[in-house]
């Protein structure tokens, strides 16, 4: 089960944390380009970088943070098996034209007419029009994709 941890976005302390954490990264791993032959390669000079950086002592806690990583691994909760879906679901409204809002952006949907009631299930990237019965009727990617739509 996993326990959430909502950042507050008005508050930029929380989030000025893992920007730092980058910036330590991107100024001590990357002051100068790497020479790689794919994206394999550097991975493996990364996590060599990585395994040589932690047997440094933390700058606060003074304990090496190998160390700290073994105490905080013991307390870790093992992510599910199977994945997880995240989506939001929720019912359309249509026009005399059969379209529905979508970001700021009208869809068009051809048979919306012949059915009483559908529901729109986005996800990151895309999303589907369906019928109460689980009939997909439309799925397309989302609009700020900005990637082009089949028009039938």
């Amino acid at each position: 089960m996993f326990k959430v941890q909502v950042y507050n976005p008005l508050n930029g302390n929380e989030k000025g944390h893992v920007e730092g954490k980058v910036g330590y990264i991107r100024y001590n791993f990357f002051s100068l380009p790497p020479v790689i032959e794919d994206f394999e390669d550097l991975t493996n000079q990364l996590e060599q970088q990585l395994i040589k950086d932690c047997q440094r002592v933390h700058y606060k806690k003074e304990v090496m943070i190998d160390e700290l990583w073994q105490r905080e691994q013991k307390q870790l909760i093992k992510l599910p098996e199977k994945p997880y879906p995240v989506f939001k679901q929720f019912l359309i409204m249509f026009n005399k034209y059969n379209e529905f809002k979508l970001n700021g952006h009208l869809i068009h949907v051809p048979r919306a007419r012949n059915y009483v009631q559908l529901s729109c299930v986005t996800y990151w990237d895309s999303y589907k029009v369906i019928t109460n019965d689980g009939e997909i009727l439309l799925s397309d990617a989302r609009p700020y994709m900005r990637k082009r739509r089949f028009i039938p």
